[in-house]
């Protein structure tokens, strides 16, 4: 059996290796977390020991300090926890940070044959990370690096194109930026999804939330914004409780998902709108939720939310929200077309769904 070793930085990270993982049964899981929440690590432990088949496949990394120092000692640590294994493949979810590149390269002198794959990290797969150009990233940042890490060093043109990375393994390889497309392109197995194991690992997940029993039942889910954003968008809580009491007349069920930051409070007080209006955890991750909203039609901010929705639920119907402030480049347009995601304005939603 070969032994594959996942970098786990994100949620994202987590539900994606937790997608590939499904596919590959032939396999032997080693997940490794660095700069991850430890609360969250330690209250998903049952859940991930399950998804791996064994504690002893797990590797948490505390990165409290953030120093140069601790980033190597990590480095050290996963490095002779991937010999140990001997480990045949790594996957990871943003090759910039140094614990990956550094594993890689010393473990390619043990076993020359290692290869290492880049697992679609969302958004940056598809327009590219802008800041990996700017002369601070490919010349001082490189340099510093390479000062203080070691010769081996690479800054990628953008998230998974560093030389250290084989293939990309994309949910849509044919909309890959310029950078990953000199890169070998393979499918992101996502079969996974409908597999009673991953299913499990998502119910296990959310059971450590306290959500409504009926969320199948859930005609709309709509994301809120951050609420720094609220005075960005002129009229925005209005427009908002305006659609929702739009489709409470309409005897729809609808989910509100505040931004994380909102830290569990109803800041735009939806719920008294109606009983039909349900505000769900601010702090459970948007992905875990979307494999039990069955039947919804998502209406959300533009973000790695909307990819996400077609790569879990491809079937969802899904709305983004288009500000009047708010301009999106060619690479997110050409995106949300790609994936038949619809872009409106608040007023164009609401007279869309009153016409449904």
């Amino acid at each position: 059996m070969r032994n594959e070793l996942y970098f786990i930085s994100s949620i994202f990270h987590l539900l994606i290796a937790a997608l590939v993982l499904e596919s590959r049964p032939d396999a032997k899981a080693l997940l490794v977390f660095i700069r991850f929440d430890k609360k969250r690590y330690e209250a998903l432990l049952p859940c991930c020991t399950r998804l791996a088949g064994s504690v002893e496949q797990l590797l948490f990394l505390d990165d409290g300090d953030k120093s140069t120092k601790q980033r190597k000692r990590n480095a050290r640590e996963i490095l002779a926890f991937a010999k140990a294994n001997q480990v045949s493949r790594v996957f990871v979810g943003n090759d910039r940070h140094i614990e990956f590149q550094s594993v890689v390269y010393h473990l390619r002198k043990v076993f020359p044959d290692v290869s290492a794959v880049y697992l679609d990290e969302g958004l940056f797969s598809y327009v590219g990370r802008k800041a990996s150009q700017s002369f601070a990233d490919k010349w001082i940042d490189q340099g510093l690096k390479k000062l203080v890490y070691g010769h081996w060093w690479h800054t990628p043109p953008t998230i998974g194109a560093s030389k250290y990375v084989d293939e990309a393994w994309l949910a849509y390889p044919e909309l890959a930026c310029a950078a990953l497309q000199e890169k070998p392109r393979v499918q992101l197995p996502l079969q996974g999804a409908s597999s009673e194991s991953f299913h499990a690992f998502i119910g296990c997940w959310a059971g450590l939330y306290d959500l409504p029993a009926d969320l199948a039942d859930v005609d709309y889910v709509l994301t809120i914004t951050d609420q720094k954003n609220f005075s960005r968008f002129p009229d925005y809580s209005q427009s908002i409780r305006q659609l929702v009491e739009q489709l409470v007349a309409q005897a729809k069920t609808v989910a509100i998902k505040y931004h994380p930051n909102a830290n569990g409070r109803d800041l735009l007080n939806l719920a008294a709108v109606s009983e039909r209006v349900m505000v769900l955890p601010s702090a459970m991750p948007f992905e875990v939720l979307l494999p039990l909203l069955s039947r919804a039609t998502l209406i959300a901010e533009f973000s790695s939310t909307l990819l996400t929705s077609r790569l879990l639920m491809p079937n969802m119907t899904v709305w983004s929200i288009r500000h009047a402030q708010q301009t999106l480049p060619w690479e997110m347009q050409r995106l949300l077309e790609a994936l038949v995601i619809e872009s409106h304005s608040l007023d164009e939603i609401r007279m869309k769904v009153g016409s449904v």
